[in-house]
């Protein structure tokens, strides 16, 4: 990470050294299309452009994502009986949100590479699903039961007229942990002109991420290394 840290820094000071005769702003909304973080439902995020020559240009944003983490469990075991077994499964999601501060480089039509520093917080939860297996004598076999979950917890089950041949899992949220987060991103991609201040930019960013835990629950630290692909539509004054 420390080299990551270095070789970015070099990168935007030696760009600033360039001439500054053809200044441009833009504003940039972001949207993720594909990425390899497991269940990426949502990835937004709003770019203040500077564009500093014909070459080099700066960003400055925010965004946000939601997707699933390292923490999974499937099927735990957590009653045993001869007539009932309550197994659980779950799965950690990340929600995470972060500032970052960008640079890139246009090759040729259209194409260009750069680099995006993001630091920010991030909270883990995990979502926790509960389901029933209940021996019948009458029949000699194992059936899935979903009753049998909420009187095993005590709970009482609502009424769901959607639901009344098999009811809801029974399910429950928890707080796992919560993180300072930094991450590198490299960019490759492609702006194509719409209108004449509108142009759309399609964008490929390899993401190594960094999380340490701030909470005395969550001292632990983990390293995700990600692939993405995300368009922007960008208005330029």
């Amino acid at each position: 990470m420390r080299l990551f840290l270095f070789c970015y820094l070099l990168c935007f000071s030696f760009s600033f050294g360039q001439e500054t005769d053809f200044p441009k702003h833009s504003i940039q909304l972001n949207s993720g299309l594909f990425s390899t973080n497991r269940g990426l439902d949502n990835s937004t995020g709003l770019d203040y452009r500077f564009k500093n020559n014909d070459k080099f240009s700066y960003t400055v944003g925010l965004n946000y994502a939601r997707f699933n983490s390292k923490t999974i469990i499937h099927n735990m075991v957590i009653h045993s009986s001869d007539s009932l077994i309550i197994q659980r499964t779950t799965e950690g999601r990340i929600t995470r949100q972060a500032l970052n501060l960008g640079f890139q480089y246009d090759l040729f039509g259209g194409v260009f590479i750069g680099s995006q520093l993001n630091i920010g917080y991030a909270k883990e939860k995990a979502y926790s699903t509960d389901n029933g297996l209940e021996y019948l004598e009458e029949y000699d076999r194992w059936e899935n039961c979903a009753h049998c979950v909420y009187e095993f917890h005590g709970v009482q089950q609502v009424s769901d007229q959607s639901s009344m041949i098999s009811p809801r899992p029974l399910t429950s949220v928890s707080d796992i942990g919560e993180y300072f987060l930094m991450s590198l991103q490299l960019q490759l991609g492609y702006t194509h002109s719409l209108f004449k201040n509108v142009d759309l930019t399609l964008r490929y960013l390899p993401e190594y991420a960094f999380y340490q835990g701030i909470r005395k629950t969550s001292t632990v630290s983990d390293t995700y290394f990600h692939h993405h692909i995300n368009f922007s539509i960008g208005y330029q004054f």
